[in-house]
């Protein structure tokens, strides 16, 4: 209904533009064979007649050095070709039959049909197709054959060949294709086939050709005509209706409203979340895993347990050890002293991982955790030696419901991936293939390095960039007592 409002043509295009990209994500989202050809035929329709009536807005503000419709009449006789042009376009943004642009609503209609609209969704789509008559008949038929308006002054004069062709070509284009739609049929085939592989364009076809669409068609013309007839006091309806809006229900002062608030939201949050404290970064990151992890298991089914089997002495000795660890880093307070427990709760993973059967995976757990623990602790003393203190801890409740959520999300994890939720296909194909194609008979190293060789690569090239990253930091760290004696 902004199309109502607008006296300049060019921005009367322009809203019924938006209109017509409605239309295209409509037809995007509907199921069924007929809506990717629709939105094809469609595409190309809009292309042909609103390029065109674009023209032809640049050729009469060129020539007449205006846009507003209401000071626009009679140029037919002046701009001969760009009326033709207009008349042509418009016809097929009217959907007038033997254009293209009747034969694209006619798929329109269809697509509707299969997809199973809704009947408002319909009425709007009538309400829509009377806009478009009024406003093709606002820029093919008021602004060059009506007869009101201000006097058109003896120098306008049709615009030159290079600006007079373009628009008559595309706009013959649009009723060429109408009368023989044959001739872009392999176009739209494959434009629909990349949006939906596999469509059998003769049932669309055949659906073309057998839909009762002329009654739509002149409900739609009918009013599209009261509204081209109407347009002046729907205008000035539409201006006396707006004085009387409060601003607030304006959409054009709310749209403004959020463009302004998006700054202020944005420098809110930032000062919110980047506070600089590397412990806050871990909760945020912790809780987005939460998240994505519960909503995973929730469209994964419930989690269930395994029949548990008593465990061997080396592997419940370990798992008591584990547990052990996991109490004393809740209850040890100094910084290096919960850096060795961690340590210790990792090399008891890496001996589970040994008493199972993965010396590999073992193997990396140690190397990782004393490299770990060596570089941390490193850190720490030095830390300690530079008087550097970090900010106030946060509330242990704070602390603790991230901590208890982890806990509760890997255990439900692990739970759901060894209950035999988790697809047995991989687990048979990396099987089968690791020594036939591989030639190893460690699967899960077979899998790291030649399955995954590139991922593998990439977490590589990752820790290198880490190191990399932190090297100023320890320069910095280095350069510490320096200026403190300074």
């Amino acid at each position: 209904m902004l199309v109502l409002q607008e006296r300049d043509l060019k921005r009367i295009l322009a809203w019924s533009t938006v209109s017509s990209l409605g239309t295209l994500i409509l037809l995007i989202g509907l199921p069924g064979e007929g809506a990717a050809t629709a939105t094809a035929a469609f595409l190309v329709a809009h292309a042909l007649y609103k390029a065109p009536l674009f023209f032809v807005a640049g050729n009469v503000d060129h020539s007449a050095g205006t846009r507003d419709i209401g000071r626009l009449a009679g140029l037919a006789r002046c701009m001969p070709w760009t009326a033709v042009a207009a008349l042509l376009a418009g016809m097929s943004m009217a959907g007038v039959p033997l254009s293209f642009g009747f034969v694209a609503k006619d798929l329109i209609k269809i697509a509707k049909a299969e997809g199973d609209a809704y009947v408002w969704v319909a009425y709007g789509g009538v309400l829509v197709s009377a806009l478009s008559i009024a406003v093709a008949a606002v820029a093919a038929i008021r602004i060059f054959w009506h007869r009101g308006g201000e006097a058109v002054p003896c120098e306008i004069a049709e615009v030159p060949r290079s600006m007079r062709w373009p628009p008559v070509a595309l706009a013959s284009l649009g009723i060429v294709f109408g009368v023989l739609p044959r001739c872009v049929e392999p176009l739209l085939l494959d434009a629909a086939r990349a949006m939906r592989p596999g469509l059998e364009f003769e049932s669309v076809r055949a659906g073309v050709e057998g839909a009762p669409t002329f009654t739509a068609f002149g409900f739609a013309l009918i009013l599209g005509l009261l509204f081209f007839l109407g347009w002046d006091r729907l205008h000035a309806a539409v201006d006396r209706l707006r004085a009387h809006v409060p601003r607030v229900l304006s959409a054009q002062v709310w749209y403004e409203w959020w463009l302004a608030s998006v700054p202020v939201v944005a420098g809110a949050l930032t000062r919110r979340l980047q506070t600089g404290v590397l412990r806050h970064y871990v909760t945020l990151l912790v809780l987005f895993v939460l998240g994505a992890l519960a909503l995973t298991l929730g469209f994964g089914g419930t989690p269930t347990w395994p029949p548990l089997a008593w465990p061997s002495l080396a592997v419940g000795g370990t798992a008591c050890g584990i547990l052990i660890a996991s109490v004393g880093i809740c209850v040890a307070r100094d910084p290096f002293v919960v850096l060795l427990i961690s340590g210790l709760l990792g090399l008891g993973c890496a001996l589970l991982f040994l008493f199972l059967g993965a010396p590999d995976v073992a193997f990396t757990q140690f190397a990782v955790e004393v490299a770990f623990v060596v570089v941390i602790a490193s850190i720490l003393l030095r830390m300690r030696r530079l008087d550097l203190v970090g900010p106030r801890p946060d509330p242990v409740v704070l602390r603790l419901l991230p901590a208890l959520g982890a806990g509760a999300g890997v255990a439900a994890l692990t739970a759901w991936a060894v209950s035999g939720a988790t697809d047995p296909a991989l687990r048979d194909f990396f099987s089968a293939k690791s020594l036939t194609e591989a030639h190893g008979r460690n699967v899960v190293n077979v899998v790291l390095v030649d399955f995954r060789a590139l991922d593998t690569l990439g977490e590589v090239s990752v820790v290198a960039v880490a190191f990399l990253a932190a090297l100023p930091l320890l320069q910095a760290l280095r350069r510490a007592p320096t200026r403190a004696t300074r």
